[in-house]
């Protein structure tokens, strides 16, 4: 299980910094990263599964952009190239 941070504002700042320092849930903020992290992990059973949801994770995104009615919007692996937005408060 992980929680992707797709944006947040400044109270949503401060609430990420509680998530992180109180739960055992992972934050994933950059996806390149976080699966070049997953890599060394020993526990295989727990980085396939890991795995495997990133790559629905993935996909889901990717079905997402299809539907997009201007045709540069449709970009396949955007996970891997889209910014965190952060709101301006």
């Amino acid at each position: 299980m992980y929680a992707r941070i797709l944006g947040f504002s400044k109270k949503g700042k401060i609430l990420l910094r509680t998530i992180k320092k109180n739960s055992s849930t992972p934050l994933v903020s950059k996806l390149s990263n976080y699966l070049r992290q997953t890599a060394s992990w020993e526990n295989i059973n727990i980085r396939n599964r890991l795995t495997k949801m990133l790559n629905y994770d993935i996909l889901a995104t990717d079905i997402y952009v299809l539907g997009s009615k201007k045709a540069e919007n449709r970009i396949a692996r955007l996970d891997f190239t889209h910014k965190i937005v952060i709101k301006k408060d």
